[in-house]
This record gives C-alpha cells, structure tokens and sequence, in this order.
C-alpha cells in the first residue's frame, strides 16, 4: 500500500535494506497515466529508461495521444507508529537529499501542501515543504544499535516500489499489450530492438 503524503504529514524517513543486504534511501521510477479505449485507466511504473524511450519516440513521429509520464522518488517512511511506501516529486526529494538523513535523530519531513493553478489547471504544490526537529519514539530500543535498526527495517519496511508494481500487474515491462494500445506494437518493437542492439553493443565493444 502506498501512502499518499497529504498537508501537515510529519514523517521520519527510513532507509530500506536491499535482499543483499545493502541500504539504500528511495527507488526513482517513472510512471505512465493514460486513458484507453482496450485497458480502461493505464498506470503502470518503469524503473529504467524504457518509458521514456517511447514516449519522445512517439512524440517525434507525432503519435502520441493523452500520455502523462512523470518521475517519482519512493521512500520508506515512518508516521503514526506504521512504515509506509511514500512518493514525492523533485521539490520534496531535492530537501531531503540536502539533509543528513540519520536513523536515530529527530529531523522529520514536515508536508506543506497548497493548490497551484499553471496554464489554467490545478495541481498540488509542495514548495513550503521543509525539515524539523520533532519528538518521536523509535522502534528500535536501543537507537544507536546498528545491529538493532537493522533487523529492525529489514522485519519492518514496506515493499519497494517495483516489488509493489510487479505484484499490482503494474511494472511496465509485463505490460507489452498495453504499451502496445498506448504507442502502436511498431513504436514499442521498435524500441526493444534498440534496447536488444544497444547491450549486444555493450558486450561487443
């Protein structure tokens, strides 16, 4: 389940640990919405550069229709007690990257949420969103355990966002009969076989 960060949320930011062990802060995807006459409401997420690829290639050929693609950076987040899968844009992710993100401290993002109206349409705004110093209880009993926070979040987190793609049916690359209802099953074999070209290209040089 993903959270949808909403005004005044105050939420701690966790790392996840990866299976092989590793930490890791946030996945940046990039999300597909599109409305279609086979699938109904399409959204799926790509993690590569897949999406991308198609759409400006669609663009330039002049066939693309009503096809949003954003990016998103997934964090785990901690608030009301609970780990959460949580997404924000750049504006979020760019404060967070400029803080010391720190387990065991009690810096927290504090959303600041206000409607913006761009070229006649309404849209969220996250700009006043900042940093503080909150009070909070840990899970960990002993915070500065390393051993601790570590079984801790890998017991605890959330999915990452791709695990949650792939098991919602919603991970583009198993995905091919929609991509090809959106860009035309040409534009989409297209760019696999430039994908295919391109790492044969990579083992050969």
């Amino acid at each position: 389940m993903i959270h949808n960060i909403k005004n005044n949320d105050i939420i701690k930011v966790l790392p996840f640990i990866t299976k092989s062990g590793e930490i890791k802060w946030s996945d940046s995807v990039y999300i597909l919405s599109c409305n279609t006459k086979d699938f109904g409401h399409v959204f799926l997420y790509d993690d590569t550069n897949f999406l991308n690829k198609l759409y400006f290639k669609s663009k330039s050929h002049n066939t693309l229709s009503k096809v949003f693609i954003t990016k998103k950076h997934f964090l785990h987040g901690y608030t009301n007690g609970e780990s959460k899968l949580f997404g924000v844009g750049r504006k979020i992710f760019d404060i967070l990257k400029n803080t010391n993100l720190n387990v065991s401290d009690n810096t927290h993002l504090l959303v600041k949420e206000k409607d913006v109206i761009l070229g006649g349409h309404d849209f969220k705004s996250y700009d006043d969103s900042t940093t503080i110093c909150y009070d909070w209880t840990p899970p960990a009993l002993d915070i500065s355990s390393k051993t601790e926070w570590f079984e801790w979040l890998k017991n605890n987190q959330p999915e990452d966002i791709i695990s949650y793609a792939t098991k919602n049916g919603r991970y583009v690359r198993n995905n091919i009969d929609k991509l090809n209802s959106i860009f035309g099953a040409d534009m989409v074999s297209e760019v696999i076989q430039e994908e295919r070209e391109g790492k044969l290209n990579l083992i050969l040089d």
